[in-house]
């Protein structure tokens, strides 16, 4: 079984790897809320392939240093939500982000994904203003 960033750097019994706290979906909603809300420590990082998958690079980049006039804004937080989730949620399989609001100042992401045996589906707004990520399970 694979384990997000979050759960190597506290698992106490790493030679358990199927531990019943590493099973429990909660856990899942609450890795990602705190991958979501925070960020990387050096911004600019996304493409260095050195460090892009270390502690160091840990949350949603939200700067818009160098943009492509030709690329919403919507567009490359979705790539950067994409991104992030292939290097620190492992756990989660054919995962899918779409904008289902994309107008600025506050867009919507549905994230759709596989974990274990369920699929999860979350709603996920940015507000482009306040600089704020809100993760809401759907129903």
């Amino acid at each position: 079984m694979k384990s997000s960033l979050l759960q190597r750097l506290a698992d106490d019994t790493p030679d358990n790897p199927d531990a019943e706290w590493e099973l429990k979906s909660g856990w899942i909603f609450d890795e990602l809320r705190m991958l979501f809300d925070s960020r990387p420590r050096i911004p600019g990082l996304e493409t260095n392939n050195n460090v892009n998958y270390t502690v160091i690079n840990y949350g949603l980049e939200e700067g818009f240093y160098q943009q492509d006039p030709l690329i919403s804004r919507a567009e490359i937080m979705r790539e950067r939500i994409t991104n992030l989730l292939q290097r620190f949620e492992p756990r989660l399989t054919d995962v899918s982000v779409n904008l289902y609001q994309p107008n600025l100042p506050r867009v919507e992401f549905v994230i759709q994904a596989q974990w274990n045996t369920q699929s999860l589906s979350y709603k996920l707004i940015w507000d482009d203003a306040m600089s704020t990520f809100y993760l809401n399970e759907q129903v």
